[in-house]
Formats: structure tokens, sequence, C-alpha cells
């Protein structure tokens, strides 16, 4: 390329304020990407422009998988993957995140969901202060009435943390990446912790430890527990962890019990659904307060 050839794209890359790290994803030409969102056991997220609907969207494109399970089909992991996002696809509740688009037939298929404009529970949880009991509750009902709506629908999460709780526009939860952890069946992983990826350990059910692929309402529950803890107090519950309202007189003891319940060891000793955790919620003077 010229010098003056050189100039003319540098001055149209100003115009158009895009950096010269603007590119086109490799999947597909009608999403342009604007910049890297994150990255996962499972693949890569974009914020980008839908080309025709002058949008933006996340993009994420599921490429991680085939990288580090290169001995399987493709065809096997598609199928798995296309069921899965039918079925979040079919979800229809504000709390969980529209899936507007979803491709297979590019080098990697992608999932294309409303953008999060406020990013994700984690950058609520590691701000300086914590959130005020009533953000803390709002985000909790939110995330329990999707939960309630999914499970009702035969779906369940088995990856929640506070990566996969969206923050939209307006500031409500959403909920993305329902059942993705489950496109691999556990006898086809050779390493589990890289599939399961960083982060997600610490809001693993014990009985998820014998299979990182289980997903049920008690699996959900304990993990929205962890989640619930860490909102509360800004930190992971350990074994040997205080009450939050030890650590904070001023949080109901209810939020004590539910915490408990929802994240006993055994699977049958915690709530039998998230109806449940309503009721104990609906029932407390303290809460309603």
């Amino acid at each position: 390329m010229t010098a003056e050839k050189q100039r003319k794209s540098r001055s149209r890359r100003k115009r158009s304020g895009r950096s010269s790290s603007t590119r086109t994803l490799k999947t597909t030409s009608r999403y342009t990407s604007l910049n890297k969102i994150g990255s996962g056991g499972i693949g890569t997220v974009y914020r980008a422009e839908a080309s025709k609907l002058d949008r933006t969207v996340a993009v994420k494109e599921i490429n991680a998988v085939f990288d580090i399970f290169a001995h399987l089909e493709k065809a096997d992991i598609v199928g798995k993957l296309e069921a899965i996002v039918k079925k979040q696809a079919g979800l229809n509740h504000p709390n969980v995140a529209q899936i507007v688009d979803f491709d297979t037939k590019g080098e990697y298929p992608f999932i294309v969901t409303e953008y999060a404009a406020s990013g994700n529970l984690r950058r609520l949880i590691d701000q300086n202060e914590r959130p005020s009991l009533e953000v803390v509750l709002k985000y909790f009902i939110q995330i329990l009435s999707a939960l309630k709506q999914a499970h009702e629908d035969g779906l369940y999460h088995g990856n929640l943390k506070p990566e996969n709780v969206l923050l939209d526009s307006t500031g409500n939860a959403i909920i993305s990446d329902f059942g993705l952890s489950s496109i691999l069946d556990r006898k086809e992983q050779q390493n589990n912790q890289v599939y399961v990826g960083v982060g997600t350990v610490a809001y693993l059910s014990p009985e998820q430890f014998q299979n990182p692929n289980q997903a049920t309402v008690q699996t959900d529950i304990y993990s929205l527990g962890i989640m619930f803890y860490e909102l509360l107090t800004g930190k992971l519950p350990g074994r040997r962890s205080p009450m939050p309202s030890n650590l904070f007189p001023e949080i109901p003891k209810t939020f004590d019990d539910i915490f408990d319940q929802m994240c006993r060891d055994d699977a049958s000793d915690r709530y039998e659904s998230v109806e449940a955790i309503f009721d104990e919620l609906y029932c407390a003077d303290e809460v309603l307060e």
C-alpha cells in the first residue's frame, strides 16, 4: 500500500470513529465486531453491530470448545448446541437474555443476544461499597423469577455465576447462557477444569464436582445461594464463614436462613423449588419492610 493510500485509510477510520482493531467476525459478515467483551471455556463474546438492523448486539462465538476438544465431531456439538439455544430462545421472560439470531454455517457457530449495556453482576460485587439491601433483593428476586420460569419449562442453567447475570441499560438483571455447560458429555471431557472455566468453581454445587455437567433445580439453587451471599457481604462464603447478619447486623436473619438452605451440601436438604424460596421471602415481615 502506498503512503497516500495509507493516509486515506487512516482518515476513513478516523471519520468512522472506529479503531483499526475493528474487524468482521470470523463467522459472519452480518455482524461487525466493535470490541471483545470477554472469553471463557466455550468461546468469545463480542459487542457487535448488526449490519442490516443498525443495532448493537452481543455475539458469542463458540470457538474454544472446538480448539480444546479437537477430537470431537463438530456436528455432534453443533446438534447439542442448537437444541439448547432453541430452548432458551423459547423462554419468554424479561429477565432472560433475548436470543435474536443463531447460525452454524460459518467456521464457528455463534449466538446473538441482546446487548447488556451495564455489564454484569461481577461489576456490582467488585465495587468498593456493598450494594444496598434493596438492590440485592431486587436482583435476587429477578434471578429467582427467571429461574422459576426456566425450571417450569424444563430448562436448567448449570453454570450460574455473576458473569452470566447481565445488567441491561435500565439496570435489570438478565440471565444468559442457559444450559451451555452441557454441550459436552462428561465422558468426552479430558480436562474438566479447562472446560468449566476460570471463576466457575466457587459456584458449583458439591454434586457438580463429581459431574460438572449436571444441571438440576438444586444445582441452580446452590449456585444462586453462593451469589446471594456474595452480593450481601462482598465475599465468597467458605466452610467456616459467618452468616451474613453476623458480618453486617442490618441484614435480616431471614436471609441467613435462606442462604443456609440454598447451599446445603446434600441436594435433598435444599429447597425443592424456587417457589419455596419465594414463599419464605414473602412470609418474612423483616424482608417485606
